[in-house]
C-alpha cells in the first residue's frame, strides 16, 4: 500500500512539473511571438524620402530609431504598439501597428513649426532646447539705403555685437566683434 502511494505521489509530481514546464514554454513562445521587426519608409507629400525622421513607440521613452538618408527605418515592436513619426518641418503622425510588417508613412509640411527652429553654426536646434542667447535683426527695421556691407547692416541692431566705425568717411572700415570675439 505504501509503495503504491509513493508511486502515485511521484507520478503526480512529475505530471505537475510537466504541466508547469508546458505553461512556461507557452508563455515564452507567446512573448517572443508578440515582438516583430517592422520596416518602412517615411516620405513627404511629394513622395520624397525624409531623412532623420524620428520613429518611436508611444509610451516607451527611449525606444525608437531614425530614418536613414533614403527615409527607411527598422524597429522591433509588438502588434498592439502605436508608432509615432515626426521630423523638423513636418507634422507628427501616429500609426497603430496591427499585423503589418512593412509600412510607408507620409508626413505633411508644417510651416508654422519652423518658427521654433534656430539655425546655429554647426546644425539646427529647437528653440526650446537652446541655452545660449540669440539675436535677430528684423529686416523691416533696416533702412533700404546706406548699407554697403553686412557690418553696416548689423551696426547697432543686434545685441552682443560690438560694431566700431574706424573712420567717419562713408564706406569706412567697421570692426565687428560678436560677443567679444575678433574682427569680422
Amino acid at each position: 500500500m505504501k509503495e503504491t502511494t509513493i508511486y502515485s505521489l511521484k507520478v503526480t509530481s512529475v505530471k505537475i512539473l510537466l504541466l508547469f514546464l508546458f505553461i512556461f514554454l507557452i508563455n515564452v513562445f507567446n512573448a517572443g511571438a508578440q515582438q516583430k521587426k517592422v520596416t518602412g519608409k517615411v516620405v513627404d507629400a511629394l513622395n520624397q524620402p525624409i531623412s532623420n525622421a524620428s520613429v518611436t513607440i508611444k509610451g516607451q521613452e527611449g525606444k525608437g530609431t531614425i530614418t536613414d538618408d533614403k527615409g527607411y527605418f527598422a524597429i522591433t515592436a509588438s502588434p498592439n504598439d502605436t508608432l509615432l513619426f515626426s521630423s523638423v518641418g513636418y507634422g507628427s503622425l501616429e500609426k497603430k501597428l496591427g499585423t503589418e510588417n512593412t509600412i510607408t508613412i507620409g508626413l505633411t509640411n508644417a510651416s508654422t513649426s519652423m518658427n521654433d527652429v534656430v539655425v546655429i553654426g554647426y546644425g539646427t536646434m529647437a528653440r526650446k532646447n537652446l541655452t545660449t542667447a540669440v539675436s535677430k535683426i528684423d529686416p523691416k527695421t533696416v533702412p533700404q539705403a546706406a548699407n554697403n556691407s553686412v557690418a553696416q547692416l548689423i551696426f547697432g541692431r543686434a545685441a552682443g555685437v560690438q560694431a566700431i566705425q574706424q573712420s567717419a568717411e562713408p564706406g569706412g572700415a567697421i570692426n565687428v566683434a560678436i560677443r567679444g570675439r575678433g574682427n569680422h
